[in-house]
Formats: C-alpha cells, sequence, structure tokens
C-alpha cells in the first residue's frame, strides 16, 4: 500500500468508533514499534475516501471497519515494516474525563474550605509546613465571600435609609416640640450655648474629610518604605495638608478633627523614621492641641455623645432612645449609622493601640461593595451641603464619610501573574510526579497531600476537593498531550475559571529558520458576577507585540468592554499593544473545556447561571 502525503488543515470532530488500522510501511514517517500516537481521521477532497493523518503525514488505511472524518484514534504502533501496523487502544484518561467533568457543574468554596482548615480544633493537626501553605493559598485566592458579608449589610441599610427620604420635607423637618417632654432617661445630648459657632461648617466639614484623604494617601508609601527617608515631593504634599490646617483660628473647635482617625494618623507620622523633624513636630503639636479641652461641654464627635460631664466616645445600643434634637426623619438615618460605625472601627482597628493604615481584612474589598460605598460616601457628602442638617447628625455622617474614605483608600494588592503559577504547585497537581523522582519535601507542600493527611488523622470528609483536584490533574494530563499547560482558576469572584497557555510556530517560522522564538498563547475562560461567561485570548510575539480578543455573552456586555478600552490600554503600558479585538460569541468556560479536553464527545454539563 502507497503512503500519501497530503497537506490540508485538521478536522476536529470525534466520534466514539475504534477499529485496527493497517497502512504502507511508516518508516519514512518516523514511526518506531511500541510508540503511542494519535491519528486523525481526514477526508480527501474528492471525500470518497478517508485518510489518517499522524504528525504532519497523512496515511491510507487499509483493512479498517467504516471511519468518520474527524474521529480521533489512539493508536500503539505495532511494527513498522515490511508495512505500518498500528492497533487502537482504549484512551483511560479520556474516559475518567468523560464520568468526572460533570462534577464542574456545581460550584465549590475553596476559600471556605480553606477558613475551617484554619480553624484552631483542625489547625492544630497540620504540620508548620502545612499551616503556612494553607495561609499561603487563602491569601492568593482571596477572602471568603462572607467576610465583608456584615459590612455590606450595615451600607446596604444606610444606603436604603437615605433613598427613602429624599423628600426635603420629610428630611429637614424641625423637632417636634412634645418629643423632649416624653424622653426617658438615657444618653442625651445637651446642645450647649453657642454650639452653633463651634462645630464646623458644612463646607469646613467636607474640606477636613478631603484633607483626611489625602493625608492618607501620603501614608501608604510611608509604610510600604518602611524606615527609608521620603521624597522631598512626599515632604512638600504632605506640608500643604498642615498649611491648610493651620487655616482655622482654633482646630479645637471643629469636631471633624477629634476624631480617632486622625489621632491615629499624626501619631504615625510623628513616630516613623522616615519623615523629617519638621513634619514630626507639626504632627506633635495638632497633637497636643487636640488634647487640650475645648472649653465647653462640647464632647468629641461620636454617633451618640456622651452626657456633658463625660468625654469617653460610646455608642447607644438599638433600642435606646435618640438625641431630642434631632427631626424624627433624622432620627432614622441617625440610628442607621451606628452598626455601620462599629463595623467600621473593628475593619480599621479604630482604638486599637497601634495604628493601622489598612483594613483587618487581608485583601481588598469586592468591586461589587466599593461601588456601593462609592455611591454612599456621594450621598453622604450630598447631604453634607443642604442646610438643615442638625449639627449632631452632621458629626455622624462626617465620621462616617472619614472611615468609608480610609477603608476604600487602603493600598490595593499589586496583582502578581507569577502568584498564579504557583496555584498548580500548591493545589499538588505534580504531586505523584515529584514523588515518584523521590522530591519528598516539594510533594509534600501541597493542598491534595494535606487533605490526604488530615483525612487520615482527623477522620474528616474530604473526599469532594480531594475529587475536584484529581480532576484538576486529569485535566491537566489531558492537554498536555496536545503541548498546553492547565491552569484551574478558583479565585473569588470567578464561578468558574481556567488558564489554558501553549506555544505554537507560525506560518512565517515554519518555513524559516531565521526565527527561533515561537508565538505564546493565552485564553482565560471565565465566568463572572457581573460579565457572565467571558474569554480572553492574548498572543504574545516578543518582536511584534501582544493582540487581545475579548468575547463576550452579547453586543451589550460587548460595548461595555469597548467603553472600558483605555482603562485597559493604561493597565498594559509595560507590552507592546497591537490590536484589541471583541467579539459575543463567547460559550460558557464549561463548555469550552469540554470542548477542549473530550472535542466530539458529548457529556451531561449544568451549565445553568
Amino acid at each position: 500500500m502507497v503512503i500519501t502525503s497530503i497537506p490540508s488543515p485538521a478536522n476536529l470532530f470525534l466520534f466514539p468508533a475504534l477499529p485496527t488500522v493497517s497502512t504502507a510501511s511508516g518508516v519514512a514517517a518516523g514511526l518506531r514499534p511500541e510508540q503511542l500516537v494519535r491519528a486523525l481521521v481526514v477526508a480527501t477532497e474528492a471525500r470518497d475516501e478517508v485518510l489518517l493523518e499522524i504528525g504532519k503525514e497523512r496515511f491510507r488505511p487499509v483493512g479498517a471497519r467504516p471511519l468518520q472524518p474527524g474521529q480521533v484514534l489512539d493508536l500503539r504502533i505495532v511494527q513498522t515494516a515490511p508495512r505500518l501496523e498500528a492497533l487502537v487502544v482504549t484512551n483511560r484518561l479520556q474516559e475518567q474525563l468523560a464520568v468526572r467533568l460533570p462534577v464542574l457543574s456545581q460550584p465549590f468554596d475553596w476559600s471556605g474550605l480553606l477558613a475551617r482548615l484554619q480553624h484552631p480544633a483542625t489547625f492544630q493537626h497540620l504540620r508548620p509546613a502545612e499551616q503556612t501553605l494553607i495561609h499561603q493559598l487563602r491569601q492568593l485566592l482571596g477572602p471568603a465571600p462572607g467576610a465583608v458579608a456584615p459590612l455590606q449589610e450595615r451600607v446596604d441599610q444606610l444606603v436604603a435609609q437615605l433613598r427613602g427620604l429624599r423628600q426635603d420635607g420629610e428630611f429637614f423637618g424641625r423637632p417636634a416640640a412634645l418629643q423632649s417632654a416624653a424622653a426617658p432617661p438615657g444618653p442625651v445630648a445637651l446642645p450647649a450655648p453657642n454650639s452653633a459657632a463651634l462645630v464646623a461648617t458644612t463646607e469646613q466639614s467636607r474640606l477636613l474629610v478631603q484633607l483626611l484623604g489625602r493625608l492618607q494617601a501620603q501614608l501608604v508609601p510611608l509604610v510600604e518604605l518602611g524606615g527609608e527617608r521620603m521624597s522631598k515631593d512626599w515632604q512638600r504634599a504632605t506640608t500643604e495638608v498642615f498649611v491648610q490646617l493651620r487655616q482655622y483660628a482654633d482646630i479645637r473647635s471643629l469636631p471633624a478633627l477629634r476624631t480617632p482617625e486622625w489621632t491615629q494618623a499624626l501619631q504615625l507620622l510623628r513616630h516613623h523614621p522616615g519623615v523629617t523633624e519638621q513634619i514630626a513636630e507639626q504632627a506633635t503639636k495638632l497633637l497636643e492641641q487636640l488634647k487640650q479641652p475645648t472649653g465647653t461641654t462640647l464632647v468629641a464627635p461620636t454617633l451618640v455623645p456622651s452626657a456633658p460631664q463625660t468625654s469617653t466616645a460610646q455608642l447607644v445600643a438599638p433600642n435606646s432612645p435618640m438625641p431630642l434634637s434631632l427631626p424624627p426623619p433624622q432620627q432614622d438615618v441617625y440610628r442607621a449609622l451606628q452598626p455601620l460605625l462599629q463595623e467600621l472601627k473593628t475593619l480599621l482597628g479604630v482604638g486599637s493601640d497601634a495604628p493601622r493604615l489598612t483594613p483587618a481584612l487581608n485583601a481588598p474589598l469586592t468591586p461589587d461593595l466599593l461601588g456601593k460605598i462609592d455611591g454612599l460616601t456621594t450621598q453622604i457628602h450630598q447631604l453634607l451641603t443642604r442646610e438643615g442638617v442638625a449639627p449632631l447628625l452632621q458629626q455622624g455622617l462626617q465620621l462616617v464619610a472619614i472611615q468609608l474614605q480610609q477603608l476604600t483608600a487602603a493600598p490595593p494588592v499589586p496583582a502578581q501573574g507569577e502568584a498564579l503559577g504557583l496555584l498548580s504547585q500548591f493545589f499538588g497537581l505534580h504531586l505523584e510526579r515529584e514523588l515518584l523522582l523521590g522530591k519528598q519535601k516539594q510533594a509534600l507542600a501541597n493542598l491534595k497531600q494535606t487533605l490526604l493527611t488530615l483525612q487520615q488523622k482527623s477522620g474528616e470528609d474530604l473526599r469532594e476537593p480531594l475529587q475536584r483536584i484529581e480532576l484538576f490533574q486529569l485535566c491537566k494530563a489531558r492537554l498536555s498531550e496536545s503541548q498546553l499547560q492547565f491552569l484551574p482558576l478558583p479565585l473569588v469572584g470567578l464561578s468558574d475559571g481556567y488558564l489554558v497557555a501553549g506555544r505554537r510556530e507560525t506560518e512565517e517560522q515554519e518555513h524559516s529558520s531565521q526565527h527561533q522564538q515561537k508565538e505564546v498563547q493565552i485564553s482565560l475562560s471565565l465566568r463572572l458576577s457581573s460579565l457572565g461567561s467571558m474569554r480572553v485570548d492574548l498572543t504574545v510575539l516578543p518582536d511584534q507585540g501582544l493582540v487581545v480578543r475579548l468575547a463576550c455573552e452579547d453586543r451589550h456586555k460587548m460595548d461595555y468592554l469597548k467603553g472600558c478600552e483605555e482603562e485597559l490600554t493604561g493597565a498594559l503600558t509595560q507590552m507592546k499593544l497591537r490590536q484589541i479585538h471583541y467579539s459575543a460569541d463567547v460559550r460558557h468556560p464549561l463548555n469550552q473545556l469540554q470542548q477542549a479536553l473530550l472535542p466530539h464527545q458529548t457529556t451531561l454539563l449544568d451549565t445553568r447561571a
């Protein structure tokens, strides 16, 4: 039988037929006995016969049952002479994937699993290396979804309260005269003589919020650089904040300054070795002034000031009576501020011994929550510019606005792309291979081995995460057959996500020996909480630049991404960006993964949102 070589593109369709194949001699194709190869069934242009494509060569099969174009066969070479003979073998890997792949239809809370492992009762069973691994994984994957749930609930409550009081007549009504007679005993705000002169004006309050934001922005590089001397630009910008503060005749009369946030910021400036003596002296002087009594019964701003003889900030329980000076609508807003302030104090460490710049959360806030905080801050600033807001409520709004700004001003965690490469090692996708090679230390520092050990010691049922890790390993093994790297992305905010990367030669490189660099292709298939399914294809050629392809579910989401092109371009300044393409033809990530793993088989995947 004659061997023919016919150049044409590969066809990628598969049907489950497994015949035995014999053709003419395969010595010319570089094949050898016992070699395992993959063959693709393709049709000729006349479509009167089918050929087997192995590598870049094509063979005409003899003695086989009818084959379908697009069929993929795994072959074991039996002999190469006098004629090529191959035996079709069963692909156990594909069988396992076909059975297990539907598991990915249901989401799994990896952050919740890591939180369980960090519980003291479980954590004590782990070795120090395993404890470090769990901590690193939790940092890498992001916070558990419930970490900021209390804050989000408080923000939602206040936003709803303000939304229901849009009409001026409702919100800015004067207090009823009969309220003072019926007030039960409890914390009461007694207006002092000339107290209006001691409360910052609306414009001053707004400026003080802005000044605190600027000062906290200056603290970010101060903390990041440790004890290094700060630049002249930093010193100049910080000095300008103090210059603006000196414009006020008596800063003791500004309640918005007498807050823990300002005190902590000034203490950090006073003690940090990286600031100049002049700035440290200004911070010290301002702190001393704030410690001096104001000469009145007006206390430091808290949401519920204490009685005149007490200066300690305190919060009133939800069932405590409201101060007498607030109209009923403003009392409702005042009451909604209390739980939000308490949550903010917890996150920001207000009242702790050491000043804290960043929130207690060891990760940035979610985009959804950041958007709500931004909207709430805007509403608060709008209220502070209106007349009719009672001084007591004004102080509370100022304090919440300052703390919200401090929370969102925390320096974002920089994106470290190389950290994603650690996921494969951390999850234990190479465990068996490393054990086979005798790499005991490397093999044991991973989640899979940790779960196996913990399950044996404590008897805890950890089958589900172990099955998912094994499925990730099967996906990785299957795609490696096509010279592709697979990386799951079980990150917070992604319902489903994975990355596939590989290198390939371009047509020019195939016909030229001068170009040694291969084209790098990276494809991310994601399902985002807001945009739904999305695919990001990155094509990188070092001497030509980067081509980005963004695929969305529909044209509306595609148009939204087009509107963000300037921001995307700004984030890719370190690379030469050649082009950005958009499309609205993306499929669900699990369907895309199935197509890559089992291109011609059908599995039952539940891809409903």
